[in-house]
């Protein structure tokens, strides 16, 4: 994967990026080395619940970092959190970034793991698994 400078004889590589639709090589005719990481892009709907899970995929790998956003809707700012899986709390709960703010947020991302992860409504109906709400988001994942 990747193209020849046939000046300086260096093989560059282009990126390979995965998305919930399968692989994508931005090469045409080389074949596609093992890839050290995966980018994972997606939506889905909440459902207002305190424990839902978002499967992100079911190739063999590790979701290690998740960032969510409400799917724009008008031109206000939205909200965009973040979470990796060890970000945790002192109960060993997960936790998520508010990027906006700067603060912590209990009770939102609450577990990534492996294939996917768990969001929360904080009992409250409320971002990220607000009922009926839809959020766009990307997943960052290593080889299991």
């Amino acid at each position: 994967m990747g193209f020849w400078n046939d000046r300086h004889r260096v093989k560059h590589r282009r990126p390979y990026i995965n998305s919930n639709a399968g692989a994508t090589a931005l090469s045409h005719d080389h074949a596609i080395p093992a890839a050290t990481s995966y980018l994972y892009l997606g939506e889905y709907t909440g459902n207002g619940s305190l424990a839902y899970y978002v499967a992100v995929t079911t190739d063999n790998v590790d979701v290690k970092y998740v960032r969510i956003w409400a799917k724009e809707t008008s031109a206000t700012a939205s909200t965009v959190i973040e979470s990796t899986s060890l970000m945790v709390d002192n109960s060993g709960n997960g936790v998520a970034y508010n990027i906006k703010t700067g603060a912590t947020i209990l009770d939102a991302i609450t577990v990534v793991e492996a294939k996917g992860f768990f969001v929360d409504d904080a009992g409250g109906d409320s971002f990220p698994n607000a009922n009926g709400i839809v959020y766009e988001y990307m997943a960052l994942a290593v080889p299991a």
